[in-house]
Formats: C-alpha cells, sequence, structure tokens
C-alpha cells in the first residue's frame, strides 16, 4: 500500500458514512433540545418527524461526527427562522 492509499483508508475510516448519522439523527436531537430554549421545542418536534434517511443522499459521508452535527444545526436554524 502506498502512502496515498494509507492516508486515503485514513480518512475514510474518520468519515461518518450516511447510515451512522442515520443511527445517530435521534442523539444529535436530544442534544439540541437539551440546550434550547423551551419557545423553540416546536422545531425539535418537527427536526424529530423528518426522516433521517430523506435528509442526505445516499452517497453522502461527513467528514467528521462535527460536520454532521452542524448539519443538523443548521437544520434546526432553518426552522427556528421561519
Amino acid at each position: 500500500m502506498t502512502g496515498k492509499e494509507e492516508n486515503l483508508s485514513d480518512i475514510k475510516n474518520k468519515a461518518l458514512l450516511r447510515s451512522e448519522f442515520v443511527i445517530r439523527y435521534p442523539g444529535y436531537i436530544s442534544q439540541l433540545e437539551a440546550v434550547v430554549k423551551p419557545g423553540h421545542l416546536p422545531a425539535i418536534k418537527k427536526l424529530r418527524a423528518l426522516d433521517p434517511h430523506d435528509t442526505v443522499r445516499p452517497e453522502h459521508y461527513f467528514n467528521s461526527e462535527a460536520e454532521a452535527v452542524g448539519v443538523v444545526f443548521r437544520m434546526f436554524l432553518r426552522q427556528i427562522s421561519k
């Protein structure tokens, strides 16, 4: 294996696949719910109602878990700005 192949392997191991995002999505919502104002709970309820399979394309992956959490946070911000 060349150095380049090893680096790509390391990146893939650290990446968060769509399937992992779908599994962790409820936890991300719970984390948000624990820190938002009670007035924003309707937005949390809407996010819980979304199917996480529909939020990202099947071939999508995240470079890190922080990026996945950021996607959920942006979804939340869109909900409260409506």
